[in-house]
């Protein structure tokens, strides 16, 4: 019998692994990643390279043990996304190429829905949906408590509200699903009714001035409020550990790949008034090397045994 163990395969544990390592960044570097990708999809155009973009944002929240948050977050842009295009389909009368003719729509009037309409409506649907995916991304690899406290240091004010904010939204969502459990457990046995669903929005909304004031009192009254600034821990002679480092080199690619795609004309897109558009497959190729340029350095540096978090 032989002695010998086959290798062990990749677990989860190695994945929450790399999600703690990333999330041990430091504030300025996890936010200059984060802006990097965002301005990457409000400077792409073309929907196959933003669709190129989100599929590696998908794959980087695979990897790091954080697609939970971001296919929550898709799942809301999904539906976002398709009313949008149905919307512009019939509101936007630009374009030449006409595809399908709904005749007279009432107040609308004469609906005809064009190509050019339908690339336009398919461009900012994925816009949306790429910056929802990175949103989901920041809200599991990055650490909001670290990046609340360097904004307290520079804006007390703007710090305290963003942590209210961030703390409130969640145990808001808690309120109304217990006001809407309360409401289906009544005798009736009746589900939820417009004016049922009017009644959990108004306790909710009447409850939050109440929950934001008290939490704002307590907050102030342990100092978070002044305008001292705290001492900010210094990080010199302090080494960059690989995570970091990944984060730095991924921001920095992401802008270059960003910069070049556009100078390249591969993403070149113009919906009106006729659609002129670069190659589905240079564009989809350009928006996959953009997701690649921040995805393969930190999927590398997560792995590296670095500095432990601080």
């Amino acid at each position: 019998m032989s002695l010998v163990r086959p290798a062990a395969r990749p677990t989860a544990a190695s994945a929450q692994d790399r999600c703690a390592a990333v999330r041990s960044v430091r504030p300025r570097l996890a936010v200059a990643w984060l802006c990097a990708l965002l301005a990457s999809t409000l400077v792409l155009e073309h929907p196959a390279a933003l669709l190129g973009l989100l599929l590696a944002v998908v794959l980087i929240a695979r990897d790091l043990g954080a697609l939970g948050p971001v296919w929550r977050l898709l799942r809301i842009g999904i539906v976002f996304a398709v009313l949008l295009v149905l919307v512009q389909l019939l509101i936007n009368r630009n374009g030449l190429t006409v595809i399908f003719r709904l005749g007279d729509a009432g107040p609308l009037g004469q609906v005809d829905v064009t190509l050019e309409a339908l690339a336009g409506a398919v461009a900012q649907s994925m816009r949306v949906l790429c910056g929802l995916a990175i949103s989901g991304l920041s809200i599991a690899l990055v650490d909001t408590d670290r990046v609340l406290a360097s904004v307290r240091r520079r804006a007390p004010r703007a710090g305290v509200a963003a942590t209210l904010t961030l703390r409130l939204a969640p145990a808001l969502a808690d309120d109304g699903r217990r006001y809407a459990d309360g409401l289906r457990a009544r005798a009736d046995g009746a589900g939820l009714t417009a004016r049922d669903r009017g009644l959990v929005v108004n306790a909710l909304l009447g409850r939050t001035l109440d929950r934001a004031s008290d939490a704002a009192g307590v907050l102030e009254l342990r100092g978070l409020s002044s305008p001292v600034r705290a001492r900010e821990p210094s990080h010199a002679g302090v080494p960059w550990s690989w995570a970091e480092q990944g984060a730095a080199v991924a921001a920095l690619l992401t802008v270059v790949a960003t910069v070049l795609t556009r100078l390249s004309g591969a993403d070149h897109f113009d919906a009106f008034p006729l659609l002129d558009a670069a190659p589905v497959t240079i564009a989809l190729a350009a928006g996959l090397l953009t997701g690649a340029a921040t995805a393969i350095p930190l999927g590398i540096a997560s792995r590296k045994r670095g500095r432990s978090a601080r």
